[in-house]
């Protein structure tokens, strides 16, 4: 499975590879920026980090630092405001 330090350079999109119509590149060319968020980190603050970062996404890691899932930040801003109402 993937880990931590597999994410730490980002992540690539699939479709970023279909849909290219130039030569092919080496898989750096295709990394997307990406920040790393525990998996008891408050949404809120993750929140912050991908505002702050300009990102949508975040690899959610648990206490072993293996990556559990990708939240993004429109799922994170949709379940704090169904909380508050």
């Amino acid at each position: 499975g993937l880990t931590a330090v597999c994410m730490a350079a980002g992540l690539c999109d699939v479709l970023d590879f279909l849909l290219n119509k130039s030569p092919p590149r080496s898989l750096w060319d295709y990394v997307r920026r990406i920040i790393l968020a525990g998996r008891d980190e408050p949404a809120y603050l993750v929140i912050q980090r991908l505002r702050a970062a300009r990102l949508g996404l975040a690899a959610v890691l648990n206490t072993s630092q293996k990556l559990t899932g990708i939240v993004t930040a429109e799922d994170l801003i949709k379940r704090l405001v169904s909380s508050a109402g």
